[in-house]
């Protein structure tokens, strides 16, 4: 149903966010979020059946950010197809599908229980 045998990975990943009304999805607005699913659907880490239901990829972020504000690092967690997520060159083919201003920096295996909003333990943020 959700297009094939999926992995359960922590994407580290930052945002210049110029562009965008924050990080968490919001009717109306166009987040980092709807960019950051998006590219990971066009390059083939979401199936078409779980496209557009984070929910149901168990995704989770470690933190937020409103509109206009970078991030240099951020975590979510998620359940990708592994064909992609397991590959050697995964950020490579993540980022050639995402905007030229969201860089995913890490794919990580986790455990299936791993959440990044519950087990980041801290937030830095600076304002300058």
């Amino acid at each position: 149903a959700g297009g094939g045998t999926k992995r359960k990975v922590a994407l580290m990943f930052g945002y210049s966010g110029t562009k965008y009304g924050g990080l968490q999805k919001n009717p109306g607005q166009h987040t980092v979020e709807d960019a950051l699913e998006k590219g990971l659907y066009e390059a083939g880490c979401i199936g078409e059946a779980n496209y557009g239901f984070l929910q149901k990829i168990q995704w989770q972020r470690a933190a937020r950010t409103d509109k206009g504000v970078h991030a240099l690092g951020n975590c979510i967690s998620v359940r990708l197809l592994a064909k992609v997520a397991d590959a050697e060159d995964a950020v490579a083919v993540m980022n050639a599908h995402l905007p030229e201003d969201i860089r995913v920096f890490e794919c990580v295996k986790v455990t299936k229980s791993f959440n990044a909003k519950n087990q980041a333990w801290g937030r830095r943020y600076e304002y300058l």
